[in-house]
């Protein structure tokens, strides 16, 4: 599952995501780490990581290639890894999920 939040700078995806999709994280803290306040006001750190694509709607490629649409692809891209409390809120915890932030919604030149 996945949710656009117009309010969220930056896009995140839960470990299990990331890890089906194969981003390259650091095991180490990292600098371009973030600490995300979430729904519930407590602090997450969230772990920079590194895809080589994010394309965005149509998962079934032959589906896109029949009615001649190509999803919105981004590349190379950003993510932040972790569980933010909104994800725990719903139930997204421990299942591959993502929060669909601006930085993908509206990217820059």
């Amino acid at each position: 599952p996945a949710v656009v939040d117009t309010g969220s700078p930056v896009t995140f995806v839960t470990p299990e995501a990331g890890s089906a999709a194969g981003v390259r994280m650091s095991t180490e803290p990292d600098k371009d780490d973030i600490l995300a306040t979430g729904v519930d006001g407590q602090p997450v750190r969230m772990r920079r990581a590194s895809c080589a694509e994010i394309s965005l709607g149509l998962g079934d490629s032959t589906q896109a290639a029949r009615l001649g649409i190509a999803p919105p692809t981004f590349a190379p891209a950003a993510v932040f890894v972790g569980t933010c409390p909104m994800m725990r809120a719903v139930g997204w915890e421990g299942t591959p999920a993502a929060l669909l932030g601006l930085d993908l919604l509206c990217p820059g030149p």
